[in-house]
């Protein structure tokens, strides 16, 4: 370590544990990496089956957003201070303004702060793994290395690459804050924020994943209710008839229908799905649209339908 790398470590010293101006700051980022570890809990299996679209949304937003948050608010101890605290005319101070004139390499301080960073996640990401492992046992019975990829870049990777635009910034930490206050960064955050609903909306999900929802194809029964004309007609398929279902629905994707049907007049199926082990049950809306524990979605392709009708006719 050289002299300087002292000097700056020592005067860095000065700004570490709880004081008045920084305790708010730290208990946010207290709060947000309680976050960050619930997001880390899901298993990887599950956010990327596209199983629940809720769980997978909320978790995705935990880890992507909440990590790096944190990390954001650790460092502002180390990047500002309140002068005149006890006083009416306390303000916010850049620590990198006040240096920019000392003999000081600004680089160092730059080093420093990431050093900081490193540590902070590095104490986080175990836990994060930890959490990760058990609910990864619990829930399907092993524990695979995109378990291990996923929690090392979600609760390392992403949010030290995250906060390294903040700390090498020349505007420091006022850097993101001053882009959103400007006209243009505001009309890049409704664009963002649009296009994440438009890819929630438009995400294909796999129709035998959402029927399935957890439940093993293995051990699973699949009961099927045809109301499609006055006669109802009742069928339970195994072996190699539910096979051949679940393949069709593995080679079929939809997309949330955000203004759901409430009734229809024409291309009408009338199919009432179930699977053993899932009280949840799909609706064949029509060829178009089914709905699953209330919620319709939009298939992708014109097929899908057809088949189905078919499959039936064969049985």
């Amino acid at each position: 370590m050289t002299e300087e790398q002292k000097k700056v470590r020592k005067f860095y010293k000065d700004f570490q544990g709880w004081k008045p101006d920084t305790i708010g700051t730290w208990i946010g980022a207290g709060f947000l990496v309680v976050f960050m570890l619930i997001g880390c809990a899901i298993p990887v299996q599950e956010m990327i089956a596209q199983v629940d679209g809720d769980v997978e949304l909320l978790g995705w937003m935990m880890v992507l957003m909440f990590g790096p948050l944190a990390g954001f608010l650790y460092l502002r101890p180390y990047t500002t201070y309140t002068e005149n605290l006890y006083t009416n005319n306390a303000k916010t101070v850049r620590i990198i303004d006040k240096l920019k004139y000392v003999p000081i390499d600004l680089s160092e301080i730059r080093k420093m702060k990431v050093t900081y960073l490193f540590k902070f996640y590095a104490k986080i990401a175990p836990f994060c793994m930890l959490l990760q492992v058990l609910t990864s046992l619990h829930s399907y019975n092993e524990v695979t290395w995109k378990n291990v990829l996923y929690i090392f870049v979600m609760a390392f990777v992403w949010p030290v690459l995250a906060n390294l635009p903040v700390i090498c910034g020349d505007s420091d930490v006022d850097l993101g804050v001053r882009f959103l206050s400007s006209k243009f960064g505001k009309v890049v955050l409704v664009v963002v924020i649009l296009l994440i609903a438009v890819g929630y909306v438009f995400f294909p999900r796999n129709l035998k994943d959402l029927f399935l929802d957890g439940v093993e194809e293995e051990n699973a029964t699949i009961y099927v209710s045809d109301v499609s004309d006055a006669e109802l007609k009742k069928y339970t398929l195994t072996g190699e008839q539910k096979k051949e279902l679940l393949a069709l629905f593995d080679r079929n994707y939809v997309r949330v229908k955000v203004v759901h049907e409430s009734s229809i007049s024409e291309h009408y199926m009338g199919y009432f799905l179930s699977v053993s082990g899932n009280a949840d049950m799909m609706f064949f809306y029509s060829e178009d649209v089914i709905s699953i524990e209330g919620q319709q979605y939009v298939i992708y392709g014109d097929t899908l339908a057809e088949e189905f009708r078919s499959f039936f006719e064969e049985q």
